[in-house]
């Protein structure tokens, strides 16, 4: 009850912390809406320059809400949830457009079908992901977060299958077989699927996190 009543009397500049984990995520997404539609359509150095403009943006929303908090005196939350949330979103970021920096560094243009299904399951995970950042401010029950997280939970379900599909078929050929190039290629798509499972496991980090938040918050 004291806490409530503290979050209603809680000047606005206290509320910028909403503001930017709201637009924190919606940066994150917006690289995983870049990454897929390099995968589908194709890359081009106006995608590139996008991601990278796209890092550095969220880079400096990070810093100015770290910066906001070791100024503020009464918060929302608790002062490590907003950090975990804040870095936890930024390194979705950072991942997201590693994977599209090297998929640019390995010169791969052509994409496989299994670098677009995974594109199309973690762009997935972004958008629960802003569901769950925009309901951080609301007076919300853990049941409505808790439903997120199972959502969350069956995209990563879809993901450990399709990596594991996606493994298989890259060494699934005899390497006698293989020229040194095609061995290169392997390589590098290997890369990729490496990097984004490793962005996946950050989304579900930061989901389980907002629900912590939700459940000590109710």
């Amino acid at each position: 009850m004291l806490t409530k009543i503290i979050r209603k009397l809680l000047p606005p500049e206290e509320k910028i912390f909403y503001t930017l984990f709201d637009e924190s995520i919606d940066i994150a997404h917006e690289a995983a809406k870049l990454l897929h539609d390099m995968y589908i359509n194709g890359m081009s150095n106006d995608k590139i320059d996008a991601a990278i403009k796209l890092k550095d943006k969220n880079s400096y929303i990070t810093h100015k809400l770290l910066e906001q908090l070791s100024t503020t005196f009464v918060t929302p939350i608790d002062r490590e949830d907003i950090q975990s949330v804040a870095v936890f979103i930024n390194k979705i970021t950072k991942r997201i457009v590693k994977v599209i920096k090297n998929s640019k560094n390995h010169r791969l243009y052509n994409y496989n079908d299994h670098l677009k299904k995974q594109s199309e399951l973690l762009l997935k995970m972004t958008e629960e992901l802003k569901f769950a950042v925009n309901h951080l401010k609301k007076s919300t029950k853990p049941k409505d977060i808790s439903e997120s997280g199972n959502r969350m939970r069956n995209i990563e379900n879809m993901m450990e299958t399709e990596l594991k599909d996606a493994s298989e078929n890259l060494f699934s050929n005899e390497t006698k077989n293989l020229t040194s190039h095609d061995v290169l290629i392997t390589f590098k798509i290997g890369g990729l699927y490496r990097d984004i499972e490793s962005a996946c496991e950050s989304c579900n980090t930061l989901s389980d996190i907002i629900f912590n938040i939700v459940l000590k918050n109710s």
